[in-house]
């Protein structure tokens, strides 16, 4: 998978799953915008970064939660303020009350601290939103024929990239498909889907097995 230079505010939208709106107001009230592209007026094509991401992901669950927009700047601005600081957000806990943050920093035992304290209404793992906003920031690749082998004979796989994900479908078992979060998940989600269907009994009077030759080079070229 190849990293995107940018994302437009369409495919954030799409990706993360908030609305084009309320990317723009959060952007006209300074909580999270665009760091490639800018806001320039009307018509500007608004273009944002991996990081970016993080922080539109964060505003989204503090509002799931429940939380206010000031409640999510205040949240927004913690963060950035660690990675000001030149700690990354490598094993960094925020904790938040109903009002204001309590923690943010990588310390376990001061963000469990927190926590017992009582002041913990929300606690977000930076590790793992950063992870999610690198996954949604990735390009999906293009689609990509692979071969399952079928006591010597070959089923032609088709594997096509959805936004994040990749669904496997294979014409001589029409019904049949299988995603994954990575072209090899994909495949050998639909192998199983083979072997352990009736599909296959029904198509193929021996009911042999099938495996994905382990030697085949892959025309899409790795893992994302």
């Amino acid at each position: 998978m190849a990293m995107l230079e940018g994302l437009d505010t369409a495919t954030v939208a799409r990706r993360v799953g908030v609305s084009v709106r309320q990317l723009g107001h959060w952007d006209r009230l300074g909580i999270v915008a665009p760091s490639l592209v800018p806001a320039r007026g009307s018509g500007t094509r608004r273009m944002y970064a991996e990081g970016d991401l993080v922080y539109v992901l964060l505003v989204q669950a503090v509002r799931r939660l429940g939380g206010t927009l000031d409640l999510a700047d205040a949240v927004v601005s913690a963060v950035r303020l660690v990675e000001r600081d030149g700690g990354g957000l490598t094993d960094v806990r925020l904790v938040a009350d109903a009002d204001a943050v309590a923690y943010c920093g990588p310390d376990p035992a001061k963000s469990q601290a927190t926590i017992e304290q009582g002041a913990a209404m929300m606690v977000f793992n930076l590790d793992a939103i950063h992870a999610r906003a690198r996954q949604l920031a990735r390009r999906p690749s293009r689609p990509s024929v692979e071969i399952l082998e079928l006591a010597g004979s070959a089923i032609q796989v088709v594997v096509v990239p959805d936004e994040v994900a990749f669904t496997a479908t294979a014409k001589k078992f029409p019904g049949l498909s299988a995603s994954g979060r990575s072209m090899s998940a994909a495949i050998d989600a639909l192998r199983k889907a083979i072997e352990s269907g009736p599909t296959i009994v029904d198509r193929e009077e021996d009911a042999p097995d099938v495996r994905v030759p382990q030697s085949g080079a892959s025309t899409w070229g790795g893992e994302w």
